[in-house]
């Protein structure tokens, strides 16, 4: 996938995560529509960082942990974001035990948090992006 479509999968996926949070559904419902929003989101960005990272910075990024620590030195996170980019790197890690209500409940109430933390994460790299040919 080249980078525009990348930046354009990125900016839906953030899209609809925002959208969760207005859904008038029953709240498990809600909760767990939320978290796969959140990790659809997260990959979309993540990826995005190392599609980036590799076109324009010629740096291989294998990870999402290594995408966010990348996005440090790049400028698109400051360190206080990039330590909240591992912390939702670990929340979506820890979406694939969704069944136990406790953990789903505590990563829901980071979402929040996750999503302005996306927005800028995207924001940022947009301003860096390549220009159109």
């Amino acid at each position: 996938m080249d980078l525009a479509a990348r930046f354009a999968s990125a900016a839906r996926a953030l899209d609809r995560f925002d959208e969760s949070a207005t859904l008038a559904i029953p709240e498990v419902l809600g909760r767990d529509v939320a978290l796969l929003r959140f990790q659809l989101a997260f990959e979309t960005i993540w990826k995005l960082s190392q599609g980036l990272a590799e076109e324009r910075h010629a740096v291989t990024v294998g990870s999402p942990k290594m995408a966010a620590r990348f996005a440090l030195q790049v400028g698109w996170l400051t360190e206080d974001e990039a330590v909240a980019a591992l912390r939702m790197a670990e929340d979506r890690n820890l979406i694939v035990h969704v069944y136990l209500d406790a953990l789903a409940d505590d990563v829901a109430a980071r979402l929040p948090v996750h999503r302005r933390l996306m927005r800028t994460w995207l924001d940022r790299m947009l301003a860096d992006r390549p220009p159109e040919p």
